[in-house]
């Protein structure tokens, strides 16, 4: 199990990578269980290339920082800085001799002390964190909720936005006129009547607001052709360019409740 930044902290998942490494110490390192090391040496909070540079070092024995990084794979500059960490993480060690640099591998039952160590730490962290969780809190602005939105562009994706809006429990429609009646005039809103027995919708015919109350489909055929321009749902807002097959669906409780209550206005002006 992982805690924190992905380190090993429980007690059964310690015992686990200290069964792993003491069954190694007694092999030759294969390949696999190379890898499956270096996947341990992950866990435990080392980077991927630490751990390939440590495990190659513990491999090859003491070497220039050149000849671990052609074992490792590895850029020979970004191996002296995966080295240099390792040396402050205390799982490797240096010597210069002839003006050349040496680094050698700890042995492997010391990497059970530098998890001891960062189980240590992570408690520490924890204990910190706890003592100044009320001061931590008192901090805390008020939320605010991002708009998420989603665009929609073509006749395929429009069709998919009729199926989100007549999704929505409850349903304000503001329309324009149309040479034809609108595909979702035709085909969605039927459907959403069907379940939700009811819309409001507001047309503006020629600069005039008409408003309907409308609860089944023969009321609009019974209206001019229309096409729709903004559906205002409980949880969502959807802004409609039908001449430009483009949509875009807003979902945020502050923007949603700015356009119901602009409809509601219009809808009680007389």
């Amino acid at each position: 199990m992982k805690g924190c930044w992905g380190f090993i902290t429980t007690p059964r998942a310690l015992q686990k990578v200290k069964s792993v490494f003491k069954s190694y110490l007694t092999q030759n390192l294969t390949k696999s269980k190379m890898y499956s090391l270096i996947r341990i040496l992950q866990q435990i909070g080392l980077t991927e290339k630490e751990s390939k540079a440590y495990i190659v070092s513990l491999k090859i024995g003491t070497n220039p920082a050149s000849t671990i990084a052609k074992h490792a794979n590895l850029n020979r500059c970004t191996c002296y800085s995966i080295l240099e960490s390792l040396i402050e993480k205390g799982l490797i060690l240096q010597h210069e001799k002839n003006k050349i640099r040496y680094f050698t591998a700890v042995e492997p039952r010391y990497l059970l002390n530098y998890v001891e160590d960062k189980k240590r730490m992570l408690s520490h962290y924890k204990n910190a964190i706890d003592e100044h969780l009320p001061e931590l809190e008192s901090l805390k602005g008020e939320y605010k909720e991002i708009p998420n939105v989603k665009s929609y562009v073509g006749r395929d994706a429009l069709e998919k936005i009729y199926k989100e809006i007549i999704k929505e429990p409850s349903l304000w429609i503001w329309a324009e006129s149309s040479r034809n009646h609108h595909r979702f005039f035709r085909k969605a809103l039927p459907d959403y009547l069907n379940k939700y027995k009811s819309v409001n919708l507001i047309l503006n015919n020629k600069n005039l607001l008409e408003k309907h109350h409308i609860t089944n489909s023969n009321e609009i055929e019974n209206l001019i052709p229309l096409k729709p321009l903004q559906c205002i749902g409980k949880d969502h807002v959807f802004i409609i360019s039908t001449a430009e097959n483009y949509a875009v669906e807003i979902s945020n409780s502050d923007i949603v409740n700015q356009f119901r209550t602009q409809f509601e206005k219009a809808w009680k002006t007389k």
